[in-house]
């Protein structure tokens, strides 16, 4: 167990120190990491995505959304489904991204589970998008990290989620893609 705690700092600490690369910020990336399987789905957030596209047509060749690992919604031309990839490569596509991805379901909240994706989306210092119920563990987590502007939608309400995806969108087109932050020191238990 000790080994697993300094493997995952040593990953958190290589995230946190890593640059971003992305120089052509025209597009709002979205990105997601991660298997989409069983009660995990995304299919809110894609009903939200076409409900703000709805909203605001123009939006829709200027944002991005990419998924690293098993997906099913690259049917969409707004989607880009990476496949399995490297660590390395998934960290640095998470320092390049204006906003992250986090879904959870309603079993994995109510079993406390945290995902150890969202240690390593907080310490990539971007965004974070949490389509999660509102129950668990990870929800009591970004609570404590609002100060990142980790939004919590109702996970079942589509219009909120699109609220919340044209508010981050907004905020990129105002800072002209600067919507990165520094890495704030997290207090959790097996980071230490």
């Amino acid at each position: 167990m000790q080994d697993e705690v300094q493997a995952k700092e040593s990953d958190l600490d290589r995230i946190k120190n890593q640059k971003r690369t992305r120089t052509k910020v025209s597009v709002f990336v979205i990105f997601y990491a991660g298997s989409i399987y069983g009660e995990r789905t995304a299919v809110q957030f894609f009903k939200a995505m076409r409900t703000l596209f709805k909203w605001h047509p123009e939006l829709r060749d200027k944002i991005k959304v990419v998924f690293a690992g098993t997906s099913q919604y690259q049917t969409e031309d707004y989607v880009e489904a990476l496949g399995w990839i490297s660590h390395k490569h998934c960290c640095q596509l998470m320092q390049d991204a204006d906003l992250l991805l986090l879904l959870q379901s309603a079993t994995e909240a109510e079993s406390g589970c945290i995902p150890g994706k969202l240690y390593e989306y907080a310490a990539s210092g971007t965004r974070i998008l949490a389509v999660i119920p509102n129950n668990g563990e990870a929800y009591e987590m970004l609570k404590k990290l609002a100060f990142w502007r980790c939004t919590t939608p109702e996970p079942r309400d589509t219009e909120e989620i699109a609220r919340c995806i044209l508010g981050f969108y907004l905020d990129w087109s105002h800072q002209n893609g600067g919507m990165f932050c520094e890495f704030k020191e997290l207090k959790v238990p097996w980071l230490r």
